[in-house]
């Protein structure tokens, strides 16, 4: 079974760039001009729910940012090619960039670690030297001392090394303030690398609610350094729900987060008819395609949930919905070019609606979709409503797919084995067959399309 989603490794993040498959390009060009406009401390929330592609976003801006750093020496000549090949078609001159040091954070890898701020200054190190070779089990400690060790002329060293107590954050108040070891660390850090350092903290709003509370206001107190610009990406609601979980749930959390964050962005929508050629869901000549298209619009799928939704829509019966002519069965044919897709894409959206929908008790999933799409479901009932003397059809397609759902779903066939439904025949047999096909449970999937 082929998946559709696009993980946001190295290789895809630069093609991605460069195909400007989610067509973000002159958004990225726009936030890195914020990122280089800042001259003081900053904190950026980018919120966007989860799925819609906030890894990308960032891994991408980093991407630029790290290709117009001269100090850099860990990307490939020809990868930092490719990228300003991409930036010159966004700007006619190439862009002043104050060279960035970047550092990526997966906060929700990293939420089982003893202290946030140890584990942030280890993963600075790390992202700042990519030759140095980690070893499976090493203590955090050893692994930053050694780190900072690989690094010439780095002071810090020596105040690493002797944090090898139990208690690693008393050891550092005995030595001196923390705020002051940071500034030490960035003095260090930065001169022969750039001038700005720039955090992208991702899924923070994944992690346990007592981490990531413990990770802001650390981040906030002991990094507040004017060098530094933080980018969280994160899902707002879902971190806001973290504060609560963990001060209360008549806490402000809302008003709490606005502590930390100088700027509260939303990421700004991907290109769906970009991304739709990207995995094949751009063939408009097929009644499927159209409804897969119409079905992501209308539950506002992320680009996850697009992506999973395809691949089942895929498997169930892609190429007999493609087919779809006016065969023998053509309740079957009804259900394969519109019902299918609905069904799949109502099953992910809402799935104690969709149960309800297979026994019968509720219908307005496809009615509610119907209402949102008239037109192009005028357009495939078409085929199946009969005309009158004057050319017109006989019902509406609302009232024609009321009566299919009815025969399909609801009808229990006690006192008979039929219903025809103007011209077309509904056999009990139906409802068992069109669930299996949903499941992707029928002859008709394909598991290696």
């Amino acid at each position: 079974m082929k998946f559709f989603d696009i993980p946001a490794t190295e290789e895809n993040v630069l093609t991605a760039l460069e195909e400007n498959i989610l067509g973000r390009n002159p958004d990225i060009m726009a936030f890195v001009s914020l990122l280089n406009s800042f001259d003081s401390s900053a904190s950026i929330a980018l919120d966007a729910s989860w799925g819609a592609g906030k890894t990308f976003f960032v891994k991408q801006t980093k991407l630029v940012l790290d290709c117009f750093n001269p100090n850099i020496k860990v990307i490939d000549t020809s990868v930092s090619d490719r990228v300003k090949k991409v930036v010159k078609t966004l700007s006619k001159a190439e862009p002043e960039l104050q060279p960035f040091v970047t550092v990526y954070y997966d906060a929700w890898i990293n939420d089982n670690d003893e202290d946030p701020i140890l584990s942030l200054v280890y993963s600075i190190l790390k992202c700042t030297d990519y030759n140095f070779n980690f070893t499976d089990g090493q203590d955090i400690l050893s692994a930053v001392t050694n780190i900072a060790d690989a690094l010439s002329g780095m002071p810090i060293t020596t105040v690493l090394s002797s944090l090898k107590g139990k208690d690693l954050l008393e050891s550092i108040r005995n030595k001196k303030a923390f705020d002051t070891l940071v500034t030490e660390f960035l003095s260090s850090l930065l001169p022969e690398r750039g001038e700005r350092l720039v955090v992208f903290v991702d899924e923070l709003d994944r992690c346990n609610p007592d981490y990531a509370v413990k990770f802001l206001e650390r981040i906030k107190h002991y990094f507040c350094d004017e060098r530094i610009t933080f980018v969280f990406s994160v899902n707002m609601g879902e971190l806001q729900h973290s504060i609560q979980h963990h001060y209360g749930n008549n806490f402000d959390a809302c008003r709490y987060l606005d502590r930390f964050f100088d700027l509260r962005l939303d990421l700004p929508p991907a290109n769906y008819n970009k991304y739709f050629d990207t995995i094949g869901l751009n063939h408009d000549r097929y009644f499927y395609d159209q409804v897969c298209q119409a079905v992501v619009n209308t539950y506002n799928f992320s680009l996850r949930e697009t992506a999973k939704f395809f691949r089942l829509a895929k498997t169930a019966a892609y190429e007999s919905a493609r087919s779809v002519g006016y065969s023998f069965d053509r309740a079957n044919d009804l259900f394969l070019q519109y019902i299918l897709p609905v069904m799949i894409g109502g099953k992910l959206n809402n799935h104690a609606k969709y149960t309800a929908f297979i026994n019968g008790l509720d219908g307005s999933m496809l009615f509610d979709f119907h209402e949102k799409n008239i037109e192009l479901v005028n357009r495939i009932c078409s085929r199946y409503i009969p005309e009158d003397a004057n050319r017109n059809p006989v019902v509406t397609s609302l009232e024609f797919i009321e009566q299919f759902y009815d025969a399909v779903f609801v009808e229990q066939y006690t006192n008979k084995h039929i219903v025809e439904l103007y011209g077309m025949d509904i056999y009990k047999e139906h409802r068992s067959r069109f669930i299996r096909i949903s499941n992707a449970l029928s002859g008709l999937a394909d598991y290696e399309i």
